[in-house]
């Protein structure tokens, strides 16, 4: 078993060092009744042209991945590949078949990208792999 090893977690120096110029900049600034930092907007408009899937128009930071899902209210919400349940693949026209049923009856559709998000799944998104057009996309970094 190695201990401390830097290139484990959190403790990966170019993180570090990233983190470390955030916090003498600005450690922490909320984002309540429209305030903002310069940093929040940066990545804002770098998730929304990141994010191809379908077109988004805002971003909302919350601290986990559970916030954002349960502050997006009504929905169906799906992960591209399930990962609470093991790893889980959907069948080939999942997918397909659940946008038109939630198309038909007006039904908003939120994607859980925590999981499969940012390269994961050999796409940038899990969206971009099975052809999901969401409404609503959580996203989040997990290590």
């Amino acid at each position: 078993m190695t201990i401390n090893d830097p290139y484990e977690g959190g403790s990966e120096p170019r993180l570090i060092e990233a983190a470390n110029k955030q916090l003498n900049t600005l450690p922490f600034y909320h984002s309540f009744w429209n305030r903002t930092t310069k940093t929040s907007l940066d990545l804002a408009k770098e998730l929304l042209d990141m994010f191809t899937a379908n077109k988004m128009a805002k971003v909302m930071f919350t601290n986990s991945g559970s916030e954002a899902n349960d502050t997006q209210v009504a929905a169906f919400i799906a992960e591209p590949v399930m990962g609470g349940g093991g790893v889980i693949i959907p069948p080939a026209t999942y997918f397909d078949k659940i946008q038109v049923v939630l198309k038909k009856y007006d039904i908003l559709f939120i994607v859980d990208e925590v999981i499969c998000g940012f390269g994961r799944l050999g796409t940038m998104f899990g969206c971009d792999k099975y052809n999901i057009k969401p409404d609503l996309v959580s996203l989040a970094k997990v290590n």
